[in-house]
């Protein structure tokens, strides 16, 4: 906040007090700046360091992990680079660039699955007065998704375009053709199969997650 928290003046070492100090956590990043400046005999800056830093404990217990004490769920993901210039040494803006557009792929596909699944769920959902996102977002009053099947499925479809386009901007490697398969018939084929009543679980339990 721009404010001073210690000041300290000695010789090779010194020891500073921050009274009441902000621990950084995810909802709260508190930092301090620490400046340090060596002074000649006549009191001029001869040189100067300036460090970032905050206060926080961490600690991996056998039921997650846990940041100032408090449990916390890591979010992340495991992902294997080699670029064919610069091998494993990724810089961390290509690191960056690569998480964002998997993060665009998984919430275009997630969309996908949650809108489809309400689809599926649509009947079963009915007849057990459980919540359904598209019951209640087209306020239908039956189990009857024919006024609505042709946007629905634009929308079902835009989410899996958009989950392709992310998908491209990738520098795969493997599998590309098994994942296209999925994002460019497999899915669009199953949506089909739902909006028009002929999807088949294979044997699922038809509850919400069996597609």
């Amino acid at each position: 906040d721009g404010n001073t928290a210690a000041e300290a003046e000695g010789g090779r070492e010194l020891e500073l007090c921050i009274p009441g100090a902000r621990l950084w956590d995810c909802d709260s990043p508190t930092l301090y700046t620490c400046a340090a400046e060596l002074l000649d005999e006549h009191g001029a800056v001869i040189d100067s360091l300036r460090e970032t830093f905050g206060f926080r404990s961490i600690a991996f217990k056998a039921d997650g992990f846990y940041l100032n004490g408090k449990k916390t769920f890591l979010r992340g993901l495991n992902r294997h680079q080699c670029y064919p210039t610069i091998g494993y040494a990724a810089p961390e803006h290509l690191q960056r660039e690569d998480a964002r557009i998997l993060g665009e792929m998984f919430y275009h596909t997630g969309r996908w699955i949650y809108l489809i699944d309400a689809c599926d769920d649509l009947a079963d959902d009915f007849a057990s007065g459980s919540y359904n996102p598209v019951r209640l977002r087209f306020s239908l009053t039956q189990p009857d998704l024919t006024p609505w099947k042709q946007g629905l499925n634009h929308t079902l479809l835009q989410s899996l375009a958009a989950s392709y386009h992310a998908y491209i901007l990738l520098d795969r490697k493997k599998d590309g053709g098994i994942i296209e398969n999925i994002l460019c018939q497999g899915l669009p084929e199953v949506t089909r199969q739902v909006l028009n009543g002929t999807f088949d679980h294979n044997g699922g339990k038809n509850r919400h997650g069996s597609i």
